[in-house]
């Protein structure tokens, strides 16, 4: 081998070592953003290689500053293992899963190369927006396999892509995974969405962190001004608009960065400036990367409780329950019986509790005088669904509708005689 040729050999051989050693290695470190969980503050930061794959292994690598001054007491915490996982959510226009639909032939080797990024067990949510969002979760293996399994979502229609946004970050909000993030590719278009740009700014902060939003513009065409206000949303949570051909590599490569960020939380001491710079820098190969974020006090505060959805419905159902307790505790009136005739002609008696007995004992439910009413002459009972007059053996008899009885099954407008003295009206409740 002549020396030229073995020179050429080892420059190629040396490219290749180096190559091979930058795979995976820290290239890019960025803070995305900064928000409040109780007492600390959490810290966002997405490090990534060469290729925009997120790197694994360097939860133990930050340094943080807060306004220059090193921060002592701090934890990152690593997206990658452990029993949360990772769910990424993808919302699509539902007419690109249709066959031969422009930009379709991109999605199932882009979910195909999200899903082999991620763990076997991790999960991918597909949302198609049409007239209605149709949803689906898919463990990353499946995808793996077959990821043309997606397009049972296809539908045809104009879509609603805000509505769909939203229903992918309620969705994201919900789970207890430790990276999440929601990616669109969308044609741009939106047919009329209930949901607006400012309700998806406040589910991508529900559940307890930031889903953050990456959006793909695919086409020529589009609503401009949709694509400004998912702009300012994917900015505001760490993403990006992207208006490009995407490479399904490159979709997949985001997706997976943003989904699984580190972490670094942190005790802020109070007091000084409302305005803060933190800098945070991680250590990998030799090398170290580095990354500002300037936030306001008031950006990153909790959100007050009153702020929360949830809690103006338990306040509303609260107001309700109250308003509705003295209605619900309020004895069920069973029947009324009116005095028909006589001086008391008019007067009634309204029975709550059975059985109820009817005569002149003073501890009577319906207490009647006269000559020829008992102490203890009838009462009436249930039996069944009906109500019935029982006869109490008493010496006048008791008489319905002109018939004396012993037993009788009370009908509405019924007239009950109590010996000679007293007739009541039975009317039913």
């Amino acid at each position: 081998m002549d020396a030229r040729r073995f020179v050429a050999l080892a420059v190629v051989a040396l490219a290749f070592a180096a190559s091979a050693a930058n795979a995976g290695a820290l290239a890019r470190l960025s803070a995305d953003h900064l928000h409040r969980r109780g007492d600390q503050h959490v810290l966002v930061v997405r490090a990534t290689d060469a290729e925009g794959a997120p790197v694994e292994g360097l939860e133990h690598a930050f340094t943080l500053e807060r306004d220059g001054q090193p921060v002592a007491d701090l934890q990152a915490r690593s997206p990658f293992g452990g029993a949360r996982g990772t769910t990424v959510a993808v919302v699509v226009d539902g007419e690109m899963l249709m066959p031969g639909a422009p930009g379709g032939e991109t999605l199932p080797t882009m979910l195909h190369a999200l899903a082999s990024g991620l763990g076997a067990d991790d999960h991918v949510r597909v949302l198609s927006a049409g007239r209605e969002t149709k949803s689906k979760e898919w463990r990353a293996s499946a995808l793996v396999s077959d990821p043309t399994v997606v397009r049972e979502l296809r539908q045809e229609g104009e879509p609603h892509l805000r509505d769909a946004i939203g229903a992918g970050l309620d969705e994201l909000a919900r789970v207890s995974a430790a990276g999440r993030a929601l990616v669109v590719v969308t044609r741009m278009r939106d047919a009329g969405s209930r949901r607006t740009a400012a309700e998806l700014a406040v589910a991508a902060i529900a559940g307890g962190g930031i889903a953050s939003v990456e959006v793909w513009w695919l086409g020529s065409g589009g609503d401009a001004d949709l694509a400004a206000q998912l702009d300012r949303l994917a900015s505001a949570t760490g993403g990006a608009l992207r208006r490009e051909a995407p490479a399904a590599t490159s979709v997949a490569n985001d997706a997976l960065a943003l989904a699984r960020r580190y972490e670094v939380h942190f005790r802020a001491a109070g007091g000084g400036s409302d305005e803060h710079t933190v800098v945070v820098r991680a250590s990998d190969q030799g090398r170290v990367f580095d990354a500002t974020l300037r936030y306001a006090n008031d950006a990153v505060a909790d959100p007050a409780w009153w702020a929360s959805p949830l809690v103006w419905v338990v306040v509303v159902l609260g107001i309700a329950i109250v308003l509705a307790l003295p209605w619900w505790l309020q004895p069920k009136q069973l029947a009324l019986l009116v005095v028909q005739g006589g001086d008391d002609d008019g007067q009634w008696f309204e029975v709550f509790d059975l059985p109820a007995r009817i005569g002149a004992r003073e501890d009577s439910d319906v207490l009647l005088v006269g000559e020829t009413v008992s102490n203890a002459h009838c009462q009436i009972e249930r039996d069944g669904r009906a109500l019935v007059i029982i006869d109490l053996s008493s010496e006048f008899g008791t008489f319905v509708n002109g018939a004396r009885v012993t037993r009788h099954v009370l009908e509405d407008d019924d007239v009950i005689r109590i010996g000679r003295d007293v007739e009541l009206v039975y009317e039913a409740r």
